[in-house]
């Protein structure tokens, strides 16, 4: 998985043209911030990924997943991040409706109300 995880920040390097990501890995065992202010750069090219990641096996990187994508504020995060909401890891789950809520879609209202009482 680190060998993947270095080859996406190579990707990602040379995207946004910095070396800022050398040290850095997605999985949460190190900072994330300057991977998460690179794809914050190329939004429109992370938001794939990161609604891919949202069923990662890991509840960290599904975590920070929903997490930027709500950043991100990208449309195309909704439904993705609604279904999140049914996470099985509370983290994910929270990290996910805090993501609705940002984007203000819609789409995410009727979610959000149906998981108020988790």
């Amino acid at each position: 998985m680190y060998r993947l995880e270095t080859e996406a920040l190579k990707k990602l390097r040379n995207l946004c043209g910095t070396n800022s990501l050398r040290a850095t890995r997605i999985d949460g065992s190190r900072s994330t911030q300057a991977t998460e202010d690179a794809l914050l750069q190329i939004s429109a090219l992370a938001a794939g990924p990161l609604i891919g990641a949202l069923k990662d096996k890991r509840w960290k990187v599904r975590e920070v997943a929903a997490e930027t994508l709500g950043k991100l504020q990208d449309d195309r995060a909704a439904i993705p991040l609604a279904i999140a909401l049914g996470d099985e890891a509370t983290s994910v789950r929270q990290a996910a409706a805090e993501a609705l809520g940002r984007l203000r879609d819609a789409r995410a209202v009727d979610p959000l109300l149906a998981a108020l009482g988790d």
